[in-house]
């Protein structure tokens, strides 16, 4: 009996063929948005969340491996230490069963990082916390901990004391002294003062004030920022707010525009780095790429 063709339902490829009606060029199928994505492959530029949960899949497994290595434990094993990881409504992906998100993941590489000396130290300063990730972690992992100064500007505090209010015991949440920089001068002298992603964001002077304090107050500085400026375009970024852009560039230390696309301008800018953000009387005790998409931030330990 012969076959009755449907004119509804029609193949894949050739719904393809008639988007590319036209025809395509051999000099350029493969830029973005060309035909080329369409062969097996998916786009650079994306407007779903394909890459960004590949990439957090790639960084567990990453974390899980040194966390093996050096440890001796697994990362489910260290993150299911820490409650309450989900308040906030992130996105997770699963990890050998368990959910996992990309904060907790960038804590987890972090104190990896820090694991020594917060098994020793009593006293934190972190300046810039964001929501509270990282005081969160290591309060509820490192029970030596008897005092963590957080400074920031008021309106971060409230979210931050909303937040570690809630994921947080009682006798946690106590450890903890919220400051803004203006009462920066009540703090003692400490152990250790992390910074991450925020001196990038700070005026030059006022950064410089934040290292003068360090040199005189704190044993172990601890920095994870940016260690340069990128243009909005290497990252195929067309439309962009001109005067918040303008303004970024002169904000931090290293304020070079760089393509952080290209290993050797990296390297330079490190460099650079290590040194713009070294305080006064500190030198470099250990220094460490970050992971994936935050390959032009650079984690370094500085002590007296």
């Amino acid at each position: 009996m012969p076959s009755i063709e449907n004119k509804e339902n029609k193949d894949l490829w050739e719904l393809i063929e008639e988007e590319y009606s036209e025809g395509f060029s051999i000099e350029n199928f493969r830029k973005l948005g060309g035909f080329n994505e369409r062969l097996g492959s998916w786009g650079p530029i994306t407007n779903n969340s394909r890459y960004f949960k590949s990439l957090q899949l790639e960084f567990a497994n990453f974390l899980d491996k040194r966390f093996i290595e050096e440890l001796n434990i697994g990362l489910n094993e260290f993150l299911s230490k820490i409650k309450h990881k989900d308040t906030g409504e992130p996105t997770n992906i699963f990890f050998k069963g368990s959910p996992v998100n990309i904060d907790y993941l960038l804590s987890a590489e972090e104190i990896l990082f820090l694991f020594r000396q917060l098994n020793e130290v009593q006293s934190i300063l972190e300046i810039g916390p964001g929501f509270g990730r990282l005081p969160h972690s290591i309060l509820q992992y490192f029970h030596n901990i008897k005092k963590y100064y957080i400074v920031d500007l008021d309106f971060m505090l409230s979210l931050q004391k909303d937040y570690l209010g809630k994921v947080l015991s009682k006798e946690e949440f106590n450890k903890i002294e919220f400051l803004t920089p203006q009462e920066m001068h009540n703090i003692p002298n400490i152990e250790l003062t992390i910074n991450i992603d925020s001196f990038q964001e700070i005026k030059p002077n006022i950064v410089s004030d934040y290292l003068d304090f360090i040199s005189q107050k704190s044993n172990f500085f601890f920095s994870k920022n940016a260690v340069c400026k990128y243009h909005p375009s290497s990252v195929d970024i067309s439309e962009f707010n001109e005067e918040q852009y303008s303004t970024a560039l002169q904000m931090g230390l290293c304020r070079d525009v760089v393509d952080i696309y290209n290993d050797e301008s990296l390297k330079i800018a490190k460099e650079n780095y290590v040194k713009s953000y070294c305080p006064e009387d500190m030198k470099m005790l250990k220094s460490q790429d970050c992971y994936g998409q935050y390959h032009y931030y650079y984690s370094v330990l500085y002590s007296s």
